[in-house]
C-alpha cells in the first residue's frame, strides 16, 4: 500500500489492526472535500506516471530483451 499511498499526499495511511484509526482517517477525509479532492488529484497522478502504458511496454520490451 505504501507504493501507492504517499501518506497526507495521495491519502492516509492507517496503523495496522487499529479499526479506531481507519475510522478516525476515514472520517477526515469524507468530511473534508478538499482534502478528498486532493488525494484524487494526486493518486491520478502518481498512479499516471508509474504505470502509464508507455512505461509497462518498455519495461516488458526491456523484460523480453533480458530473456532471449
Amino acid at each position: 500500500v505504501r507504493d501507492i499511498v504517499h501518506d497526507r499526499k495521495s491519502g492516509l495511511l492507517v496503523e495496522k489492526k487499529n479499526t479506531d484509526d481507519l475510522v478516525e482517517k476515514l472520517s477526515v477525509i469524507f468530511n473534508d472535500r478538499k482534502l478528498y479532492t486532493k488525494f484524487a488529484k494526486n493518486g491520478r497522478t502518481i498512479a499516471n506516471e508509474r504505470w502509464k502504458p508507455s512505461i509497462i511496454a518498455k519495461k516488458h520490451i526491456n523484460m523480453y530483451n533480458e530473456l532471449i
